[in-house]
């Protein structure tokens, strides 16, 4: 996942950022972070498109209260506080599809995953 895809799409989650840059400010991207809007205007893609490495997307997916609904066929959306399924959660969507489809469902309100759910995840959400 790019830099810029991680703060897009986690865009709504600022005090995750804060928290995890906060404890974890040993790397390039915590100095990144607080420099972004400067970085945006200077469309420097050098810093914008670099690869966030894998346990620091993995631990910002971790904290964070996004939750999603993956259709049967294969679509991933943001979900509806008044949908009664089981929500995948950030961390569980990265494990599975990768960090950049969490960003294309914000931009564009769903996202083909690739493939659809099989009948042993459906039959487990729904017991969920």
């Amino acid at each position: 996942m790019k830099f810029w895809e991680l703060i897009s799409a986690f865009r709504s989650e600022r005090s995750v950022f804060d928290a995890v840059f906060a404890e974890h400010s040993d790397h390039g991207f915590s100095a990144h972070y607080a420099n972004f809007d400067t970085l945006v205007s200077a469309q420097n893609r050098d810093v914008l498109d670099s690869v966030v490495p894998q346990e620091l997307l993995l631990l910002i997916a971790s904290r964070s209260k996004q939750k999603f609904y993956l259709s049967a066929d294969g679509t991933l959306r943001l979900a509806h506080p008044a949908m009664e399924v089981r929500f995948p959660t950030a961390l569980d969507v990265v494990e599975r599809f990768g960090g950049s489809v969490i960003e294309e469902v914000h931009e564009f309100g769903s996202a083909r995953t690739g493939r659809p759910q099989s009948t042993s995840e459906r039959n487990l959400d729904e017991r969920l």
